[in-house]
């Protein structure tokens, strides 16, 4: 009799599985999953000589993987069990005090020898040119907000990455917000609750502090007009952990901006750097310039006249500071070296005259492996 059972239960098991297994290949293949705001991996085509080669069953396994049936909903399970159990440290995500997560960032996730060698590759280009050249590294949430995380956690000393760049730039003006982001975490949110980036309000400092390098006119926060844009952001670190305690958050936006005249990213023009189409997907964030592109240049009217061109390096923290700085400036160009495919150097000789802003998270830009673009 029980052997009776056994056999049930192996029958039930097995018959489970293959029915995942069949409607994993019969059912419609999702091409992008919006949660995760990433292009999913797809079932392979099978070829003998892939198969032979190894790709084949690579390609199987993520491809299973990301089709799987259920897989936001087996995701959200395995939180509530892993919570359940007491950990503070799910994908990759610390699960902070007062609704915060937080990336997990150590030690280990830090490559040294490749920060000191995007540093170099900075300071290179600031001492190639005559015009002012400004590094900004703006601190992860983990580095300013530490005691949201939880007790003993462990996260990376950012204090010997900033004193680093500090020493290495020397051509570069070097801005250190740490202290500035301190004092004003006691009385504004400067991250997200469930995403990595920095709110509006956090990017409004990183603005201050850079008004005196760049010898800019410092407006009051009040200036830019701050316009509430979606009150139900749930972020990148949300999409890991699936939480159902997690809080949403608001975004909020500069709408006081000068004329624009024009608008070309990856050489396709648009009528603004807002794109309110975002504010009804899962990537609310991309609200600003629509997300990430190789080059995005923004020329303002000639009403706007200054003399001031400005090029920006930079990852995606930039792209709430950025709307801050256009009014001083007659044209800004944003340059994302993850997609940018064209020659820098060609684009340096072409902007002599144009000032250059480095604006990077600290960690991604320890992380980054396309930096050395910079001298190609």
């Amino acid at each position: 009799m029980k052997r009776h059972w056994y056999m049930i239960y192996f029958g039930l098991i097995i018959g489970g599985l293959f029915t995942l297994g069949i409607t994993m290949f019969i059912r419609p293949a999702k091409h992008f999953s919006e949660n995760e705001n990433r292009v999913l991996q797809q079932i392979p085509t099978f070829s003998l000589n892939s198969f032979v080669q190894g790709q084949y069953q690579e390609k199987l396994e993520k491809g299973a993987d990301d089709q799987f049936p259920g897989r936001d909903g087996l995701t959200a399970t395995a939180s509530i069990c892993k919570r359940m159990m007491g950990q503070k440290d799910i994908g990759d995500t610390y699960l902070g005090k007062d609704h915060y997560y937080l990336a997990k960032k150590t030690e280990d996730s830090i490559d040294m020898f490749r920060y000191m060698e995007n540093l170099r590759y900075v300071e290179y280009v600031g001492s190639q040119r005559a015009s002012k050249s400004t590094l900004l590294l703006v601190p992860d949430a983990g580095t300013i907000l530490a005691d949201k995380l939880p007790a003993q956690a462990p996260f990376y000393q950012a204090a010997a990455l900033y004193r680093a760049a500090g020493s290495v730039c020397k051509q570069t003006t070097f801005v250190d917000i740490r202290q500035a982001m301190n004092e004003q975490k006691k009385s504004e949110q400067l991250y997200y609750r469930t995403d990595h980036h920095w709110t509006l309000a956090g990017a409004y400092v990183g603005y201050q502090q850079l008004c005196q390098p760049l010898h800019l006119t410092k407006q009051p926060y009040e200036h830019f007009k701050p316009k509430m844009v979606s009150k139900n952001f749930l972020g990148t670190l949300h999409s890991r952990v699936l939480g159902a305690d997690a809080k949403a958050d608001t975004i909020y936006a500069a709408d006081h901006l000068p004329e624009i005249s024009s608008v070309v990213c990856d050489g396709k023009e648009k009528h603004t750097i807002y794109d309110a189409r975002r504010c009804s997907t899962k990537d609310k964030y991309a609200y600003f310039f629509g997300g990430n592109y190789g080059e995005v240049t923004i020329k303002m009217s000639e009403q706007n006249h200054t003399g001031k061109n400005l090029i920006v390096f930079k990852d995606s923290f930039a792209n709430c500071l950025v709307p801050f700085l256009l009014e001083q400036y007659d044209q800004v160009t944003m340059i994302d070296l993850r997609y940018y495919r064209k020659s820098v150097i060609n684009i340096l000789q072409q902007k002599k005259d144009a000032e250059i802003l480095f604006l990077y998270e600290m960690s991604n830009f320890a992380e980054d492996n396309n930096i050395w673009k910079l001298t190609k």
